[in-house]
């Protein structure tokens, strides 16, 4: 997940740092010669669907929400494309996800990498 989004910042010429394994801190911060930050926090795909994605959602967005210190920086989550994530993303209330202006990076993977497609797009 991290490593997907690291590359996909990368390609349009952020400088990323990403924090790897449980480290703490922001899990993927990126600055952009002309300005631009990103703030990312991501979440792997772990387990089947249930109740643990859900509160992985909630955590994920709680992390970002304390994160969010530039009025500058864009702010996004990063988490696997599947049914209960896309299905948790369309329940938050459009007020907040307007409010937090958050954006969402979306992972898929191919047959033979990882796709990330933005939310709105980056």
């Amino acid at each position: 997940m991290k490593a997907a989004v690291r590359d996909m910042l990368a390609a349009e010429g952020f400088e990323v740092q990403v924090a790897w394994g449980r480290t703490p801190g922001i899990d993927i911060a990126a600055s952009h010669p002309d300005g631009r930050r990103w703030v990312v926090e991501a979440k792997a795909e772990l387990g089947a669907a249930g109740p643990q994605q859900h509160n992985y959602f909630v955590g994920m967005l709680g992390e970002l929400v304390q994160r969010m210190d530039d009025p500058t920086a864009s702010y996004a989550i990063a988490m696997p494309d599947n049914r209960q994530y896309r299905g948790l993303v369309q329940r938050l209330p459009t007020l907040a996800r307007e409010r937090l202006m958050l954006s969402v990076f979306w992972v898929s993977r191919t047959n033979t990498s990882l796709v990330v497609t933005a939310d709105p797009p980056a």
